[in-house]
Parts: structure tokens; sequence; C-alpha cells
């Protein structure tokens, strides 16, 4: 059966049942939510504590966590609370802007500051690109032994896209698939954290952009979900909540799916399902950021042709391990494997690309579909979905 529900906050728990907020965690007996507190003329904010034995019953306000002003080098704003793993104690993520995002040893008695200050610096953008990152969201896989740090860069009504690092220690250093710290101020490209969602679209379809305010969730199915938040890519610009699954790649990196999350009934993959013409988008991280749109990709067996092929001879010879070959754009040739199922890899002459294999829903022509999602050896995200051929009437 499929899915036809719109998922929002109000209903996200009827598919993600232990779900809460982004600024909530549960202590040993009770619930405690941070809110940012602002004075009336915005010039400086706080971080407040407030508490409740359940998630329905009344919050009661208790005491700051942490204050900021505009001169201060850090913002009190978008806190996320998290729980590490190993030791049991909090710690309080948060920031907008400035310089950056930071860990705060918080004392799991009582919810407040463990110490004095600021905390940790555990993400920042240079002061070149205007420091506009915002919105941490950290979750612990148990699989990987890595903490995962999601952050929000860009302008959040403009160029929004959402980054990722990970580390063996919750307060850092935060890495990206190139072992680049999400610290590190010498960002000259822009290129620095593993990009996981931006603004894209497919044919017969808007697409979105400004993706922004991240959230990851397990649920006890083992299944991943990510939410974010974007805007249509339409000319009214309206703001979307929107719920995708996340998979993780054999190197332990979090990819999301391209089309919103429906449950559907998966049907058995098959070798022939799988080859065929896909729209292929490749998430690399530019400055600013715009919106992508798909370029045709064709996986092909060892005698097709691509659909926008223009030659049938190979421009490189066929390496003997593969099973098929792949054109991309009508002009990119390589060749794929198949490792089972759930995995396929891609082979050009000077990159190689890994991908989850997966049956999603195609929200731009209301069917099931394959997409294929991954990142590429230069630890650059990429994903496709399988679609029809265009049918000409004369």
């Amino acid at each position: 059966m499929e899915d036809n529900m719109v998922y929002t906050l109000k209903n996200i728990k009827t598919l993600i049942p232990n779900f809460i907020g982004a600024n909530t965690i549960k202590a040993a007996n009770e619930y405690r939510i941070y809110e940012t507190v602002y004075t009336d003329d915005e010039t400086s904010s706080s971080i407040n504590l407030f508490t409740a034995k359940s998630l329905e019953d009344e919050f009661v306000s208790r005491l700051p966590i942490i204050s900021s002003n505009i001169n201060d080098k850090v913002s009190a704003e978008n806190p996320h609370p998290v729980l590490e793993v190993e030791t049991g104690e909090h710690y309080l993520f948060y920031g907008d802007g400035r310089d950056g995002i930071y860990a705060l040893h918080l004392n799991p008695r009582n919810g407040l500051a463990h110490i004095e200050g600021f905390g940790t610096c555990v993400a920042r953008r240079p002061k070149w690109v205007g420091e506009a990152i915002s919105e941490p969201y950290v979750v612990y896989n148990e699989k990987t032994n890595y903490y995962y740090l999601f952050v929000t860069y860009g302008d959040k009504n403009l160029d929004a896209n959402i980054r990722v690092g990970r580390s063996k220690k919750i307060t850092g250093p935060y890495l990206d698939a190139n072992n680049r710290s999400l610290t590190d101020p010498y960002d000259y490209k822009e290129e620095i954290g593993f990009m996981i969602s931006c603004g894209y679209r497919f044919d017969d379809s808007y697409g979105r952009v400004a993706v922004s305010r991240p959230l990851v969730f397990e649920r006890e199915d083992s299944k991943w979900l990510f939410l974010q938040e974007a805007f249509s890519n339409s000319k009214e610009k309206e703001k979307n909540f929107e719920v995708r699954e996340l998979l993780w790649t054999p190197d332990g990196w979090p990819v999301i799916s391209p089309e919103p999350y429906k449950e559907i009934q998966e049907e058995t993959l098959t070798l022939e399902g799988l080859i065929g013409p896909y729209e292929f988008i490749k998430l690399t991280p530019t400055l600013p950021q715009g919106v992508f749109n798909s370029v045709s990709l064709d996986i092909l067996d060892k005698e097709m042709q691509g659909a926008s092929s223009t030659r049938n001879s190979w421009a490189v010879k066929m390496p003997e391990y593969a099973e098929g070959r792949i054109e991309l754009g009508g002009s990119i040739r390589g060749a794929w494997k198949l490792i089972d199922f759930q995995t396929i890899k891609f082979t050009y002459v000077n990159y190689k690309e890994t991908y989850m294999i997966k049956q999603a829903y195609d929200d731009e022509l209301g069917k099931p579909t394959i997409i294929l999602t991954g990142k590429d050896t230069n630890g650059v995200a990429c994903f496709a979905k399988k679609c029809d051929l265009p049918k000409f009437e004369f």
C-alpha cells in the first residue's frame, strides 16, 4: 500500500514515534527543553532551560544556560542538547553565524552549564562568506561509532544547504569526507563539509531551494529518516517540510534519497529493472549555492547504446570486471559493477562513485521508482532516480 500522507511537524509521530524536537532531551526523570529568549531590541539573547515530567505537561522555567550580545563572538541561538553515549554526559550545541557552532558541557543532573564560558567551537565558516552557519544537529551511529554533526550553511532564505562532519568524540574535531575540519577558517572554495542536501530539481518539477533545519532519527525498525525545511523553487517560494530516507555508505557517511519519503510495497529488484535511463544530480559545493538541474544517466548492459549517445564505440576500453557501461550526459562514459542489489559502483576515468540502491516513490510522476544515492571518491554526494524516456507525438 502506498502512503499518501503529507508529513508535517504536527503528525510526524505517525512516522517517527520517538520524535522529539531538536531543542529537547530526556533526562533521568524529566524532559528538558532549551529555548532561545531575546531582549525586546533583539541585541541580546539567552538560552533558557524549561523542564516537565512529560512532554504533555506544562514546562516550568528554570534558569538561563548561556547569554550573548551583539559584541560576543558567539550567538546564544539554535540550542540542541545531545547525550554523550559513552559517559551519559550532556552537551548543548548552539550558535548562529559569528564564530560558529559551539558545544557546551552540561551537568546531566540539573541540565545547567557544567563550566563557565561558551564551550568548544565545533564548526565555523570563514568571515569572507559572511559566517552564515546555524541549526546544529548531532546523532550517534552505534554501527560506525561516530557522532555526526549536521549544520545549515548559507542564507536560509536564499542558498542554504546542509553539510555534515563526523567525529569519534562528541566535542570534535568534526571532519568531512576529505578529512577537513569543519572549524577550518581557510575554506577559500567553500568546499568544507560533506554536503548532503541543497537546491536541485528533476524534470517535471520545480524542485527545491534553500534547504535548512536538519533533523535525523533512527526508528526502532533501524530505518533512518532525514527531515528538512525547503522552499519550492517556484514563483510562490512556499516553504515545505520534507522527509527523506537516510542511508549509510559502506565507509560510514549519511546520504539521503532524492525523493520525499513514502511507505511503499517494495518489489524484488532485478538486473533488468535496474538497467535503463535515470536523471542524475551531483551535489557539488558552489558559492552561491544554486539549484542543480538533472542530467541524463543511462545504465546499460555491454551491448546497449544510450538514448543520447552519438556513437557506438567506447571512448576507453571497458574493464574486464564491468557488468555494463554508463553514459552520463550523452558523452561521459564509464562502467558499472553490481556489488549486490543494495550497492552499485560506477567507474569513470578519473574517479569512482558508490551508490546505495533503493526503491522509492517518485513524487513528480506519482509512482514507484528506483533511486541511487551515494558519493564519489572526491567526497561529493550524488544521487539519481530512474525515469521514463520522453515520448514524442507528431
